[in-house]
Formats: C-alpha cells, sequence, structure tokens
C-alpha cells in the first residue's frame, strides 16, 4: 500500500492478504510536471502467495488531488500488478536476495491528470539479512515511466532504497528511506519513513515521514488495515 518502491520485498507470511489503506501526502510533484499537488489515496490490495518465495500482488483505488492553480482531481489510480520471487533465502544462501517487477495500468483515459496515462513499469531486486529480531534490506531498481505530456517519451528512473526493522513481539518497528533518483527529465523524489505493522494474521500498519528532496511530498502519513488467511510459520530452513 501506499509507497511502492520494494516491489522485490520478500514475500509475506501467509497464503492470502486482503488490505485496504489510505495515505496523505501534500506538496509532492507528480513526474513529468512542475506544479506540486497534495494527494489523498484510498487503495485496496490484494496479495496471493501459492508458496514460502513467491507472492502475486493486485492493487488499485481512487486519489484525490489539489493544487494551487486549477480545479481539484478526483478518480480512480492505476491498476497495479506484481510478482515478487525470493531467490535467495537464509539459512542456506549468507543472505536473503529478492527480484521482482511491478505494472501500473491506466485505468481510464485522464490525460495523465492523476498519473501518467500509460503503462509504466518497475523492475528491482533487494539484498537482506536477518540477525536475530533485527533485519536490513538494500534495494535497487528500475522504474519506466511513460511521459503523458509528450507522445512516445518515456523516462527511465533509478530507485534505490534501504530498510531497517525490529522485531517486539507482535509487531515489528520498521525504518525505511530512498525513492526515485534524478534524471534529466524528472528530479529525484526521495523520502524518510518510520511505522509499526503487526504480523499475521490482522495486518494493522501505521507509517509516516518525511520529504528528503524538494520533488517529493513534504510529509506522508498512511494508514493499513488488512486480514491474512493461513498464516505459515517461518520455517528456519
Amino acid at each position: 500500500m501506499g509507497e511502492q518502491w520494494a516491489v522485490g520485498a520478500p514475500p509475506p507470511d501467509a497464503a492470502l492478504t486482503l488490505a485496504v489503506g489510505t495515505a496523505w501526502a501534500p506538496d509532492g510533484t507528480p513526474s513529468f510536471h512542475a506544479a506540486s499537488r497534495d494527494r489523498l489515496a484510498l487503495d485496496l490490495g490484494l496479495t496471493w502467495s501459492p508458496a514460502p518465495v513467491l507472492a502475486m500482488d493486485l492493487g488499485w483505488g481512487l486519489a484525490r488531488e489539489r493544487s494551487a492553480v486549477g480545479p481539484a482531481l478526483l478518480g480512480p489510480q492505476a491498476l497495479r500488478l506484481g510478482t515478487r520471487l525470493l531467490a535467495l533465502r537464509q539459512p542456506r544462501a549468507p543472505l536473503d536476495a529478492s527480484l521482482g517487477w511491478q505494472a501500473s495500468l491506466p485505468w481510464s483515459a485522464d490525460q495523465g491528470a492523476l498519473g501518467t496515462d500509460e503503462t509504466d513499469v518497475s523492475l528491482a531486486g533487494s539484498v537482506g539479512r536477518a540477525f536475530g529480531t533485527v533485519r536490513a534490506d538494500l534495494g535497487l531498481g528500475l522504474a519506466i515511466r511513460g511521459n503523458p505530456l509528450r507522445l512516445a517519451g518515456q523516462d527511465d528512473i533509478p530507485l534505490l532504497w534501504g530498510r531497517g526493522e525490529v522485531q517486539r513481539g507482535p509487531v515489528a518497528l520498521h525504518a525505511r528511506a530512498g525513492g526515485e533518483l534524478g534524471t534529466a527529465r524528472n528530479p529525484a523524489r526521495l523520502q524518510a519513513l518510520a511505522g509499526i505493522a503487526t504480523a499475521c494474521p490482522w495486518r494493522l500498519e501505521a507509517e509516516g515521514g518525511a520529504g528528503l528532496s524538494p520533488a517529493a511530498p513534504s510529509f506522508l502519513l498512511q494508514v493499513t488495515v488488512g486480514w491474512s488467511w493461513a498464516c505459515r510459520v517461518p520455517a528456519g530452513d
């Protein structure tokens, strides 16, 4: 839900998860645009994990954006499809290595008003390691994003993020930072966030943070509520 940086993150610990979330991000500048917008979004996400090393994601939602000029915009967000694979897994390997992709399909022809109005694709990979109840991950990726203001135009945007997590009984505390690096067509959009989340079967997560670059939202607040079926016990192999 919310920011979708870590498409290469390890799959969840459940066979099926349904979640709904809301996010508020003011003063962010969308890709290929110059004016900032305040964005309020409602997301619905479904994750199916047929095996502990594989997860398939489906997401959709509504968004409302307001800028200093022009009317407020309200409409559907892009339909998101993705797959994540845990290619290497501790303790048989020295670390976890994950690969993933995500595609955003335009839901309606809004001429880029609430998105790029293009089929965008993100590819990413991450490596990480757990040290008891503490975990650290580092991810790299590439977002191939269409330009709604220019026919047949696109931008290949590098992605970089880091994440740390500490497990405390039934809850986990995490912090993450990163986002989109700058290109010739788009400025960097970097953020730092921290949050708390519960384990399976209830999925309750609250997260907040601030932008680290001028084009990123000044701050981000998001809350997610969900439920998981067929919770898995960590295999340890």
